[in-house]
């Protein structure tokens, strides 16, 4: 998965092994590692990154991330963030375990839509975002495995089931 190409604009997929899925004990340091190798990969596109977004966001387009047309580049970045959460020695509930690469690819969308509009050097605020963000997360997921947070997570949890449509049924797409 390490040697492959770019696939999309939106899914940069790394093309030398690093050390960003390593096991850690903890998911900051890879899940850090891997949002910024995803960005110093697209970093080269970030000259007609908005004009390929304008494309992207039509929720007809081929290129659009939620689109059936994208299923297998989304399945494929998906699973990078599998990979991040399998090797972390992190204590993630389950159910959490579960759902955390889909969250984490939503996560790195946002990111990326981010990145697209900043304008700084060197796009110092997309990796301060980063920075902030996944440690942000980290703390969050350590939450998570608090029994107080239990019926918190699950609702939560829930929400994002009844959201979740990878792959849009035939009539969807009619539409």
């Amino acid at each position: 998965m390490f040697s492959a190409p770019v696939s999309s604009p939106w899914n940069p997929v790394p093309t030398s092994r690093s050390d960003a899925t390593r096991p850690r004990r903890v998911t900051r340091p890879s899940l850090g590692s891997v949002m910024r190798l995803k960005i110093d990969t697209l970093e080269p596109y970030h000259e007609f990154a908005g004009v390929l977004f304008q494309t992207a966001a039509d929720p007809h387009s081929p290129l659009n991330p939620f689109a059936h047309a994208s299923a297998s580049v989304r399945r494929d970045s998906i699973k990078l963030f599998e990979q991040v959460v399998e090797q972390t020695k992190a204590r993630i509930p389950t159910d959490l375990r579960a759902e955390l690469p889909y969250l984490l690819w939503l996560y790195h969308m946002g990111i990326i839509l981010f990145w697209i509009h900043d304008s700084s050097r060197k796009r110092a605020r997309t990796y301060r975002l980063i920075d902030q963000t996944v440690d942000l997360l980290d703390k969050l997921i350590s939450l998570a495995s608090n029994p107080f947070m239990r019926p918190v997570r699950k609702k939560a949890l829930k929400l994002v089931a009844e959201l979740r449509d990878l792959e849009p049924v035939e009539e969807d797409r009619e539409k």
